[in-house]
């Protein structure tokens, strides 16, 4: 999905958006060690654009929220990762 900064109106990239393994993998299993089972949520997940398309840092970052739509089976595994919206933080 190709999303646009609704702050500097930027294209945000890979290396800004948050991923299945940053959300899921990192924070809720590693950190909480909680396991959503046979659902489908919505996240919304709080990340800084940090970066332009080239990679370099921008002049002045700023917060973001991903709007994530996830859905788990019943060994709390993520069998859906989709980033719906991404508003202002």
């Amino acid at each position: 999905m190709k999303s646009v900064c609704p702050i500097c109106e930027e294209l945000l990239n890979q290396s800004n958006l948050v991923d299945v393994k940053s959300v899921v993998d990192d924070n809720l299993y590693y950190l909480s060690g909680v396991r959503i089972v046979n659902s489908q949520v919505e996240l919304h997940c709080d990340f800084e654009h940090r970066f332009d398309e080239e990679g370099f840092t921008i002049e002045k970052p700023h917060r973001l929220v991903a709007v994530i739509e996830a859905a788990f089976d019943g060994f709390g595994r993520c069998i859906q990762f989709d980033i719906r919206e991404v508003c202002s933080g």
